[in-house]
């Protein structure tokens, strides 16, 4: 499968995604700036094709998402499937600061270690700019965090999904946001 069809909105979101699972084909993740484009790629390019769109919950959801049922949610993390395409949308709430700051919390594990502030405000001046795609202290603190239950998840959600596309089966996404809580 091509690294194309994984779509994360944000650049900490295609760091993050990257770092926990590695593009088969040696090229990043299709990266799209904000929701809307992630929706969009998916509907214009990837109609007849498997797509899996990683985005921020936001205040305001995207109408595409009306289309899709909620699979599965844990503590951060929700799933959804599009009701007749392989299309798949992870959103993570509220949004990936707060994800990896709850998920550093929840590991005893302090950002600093990483020349990453532990602060919400702090860690956002760092997430947001286009070179946090590929800072290297995010990598690593992302790395550190592999072992937290909603970066398992979330891995193990990416990487079935990646391996199976077409053939990707909703009770094992269940399965897995259980089995790894």
């Amino acid at each position: 499968m091509s690294s194309t069809t994984i779509i994360p909105e944000c650049y900490v979101d295609t760091n993050l995604i990257e770092t926990l699972v590695p593009p088969k084909d040696g090229k990043g993740y299709n990266h799209k700036k904000g929701c809307p484009a992630v929706a969009k790629v998916m509907i214009e390019k990837f109609a007849d094709r498997f797509a899996l769109g990683i985005m921020d919950k936001d205040k305001k959801t995207v109408k595409y998402l009306e289309e899709f049922d909620l699979i599965v949610n844990t503590n951060s993390l929700y799933l959804h499937k599009h009701k007749t395409r392989h299309h798949y949308i992870i959103l993570i709430n509220p949004a990936t600061e707060r994800f990896v700051l709850n998920s550093a919390k929840e590991l005893s594990i302090s950002l600093s270690q990483f020349g990453l502030p532990d602060n919400l405000e702090e860690l956002k001046q760092i997430t947001k700019p286009e070179t946090s795609k590929n800072n290297a202290n995010l990598k690593s603190a992302f790395r550190a965090l592999k072992d937290a239950p909603d970066f398992m998840i979330l891995k193990s959600w990416v990487k079935y999904m990646r391996d199976n596309t077409f053939s990707t089966d909703t009770e094992e996404l269940k399965k897995i946001a259980t089995s790894n809580k």
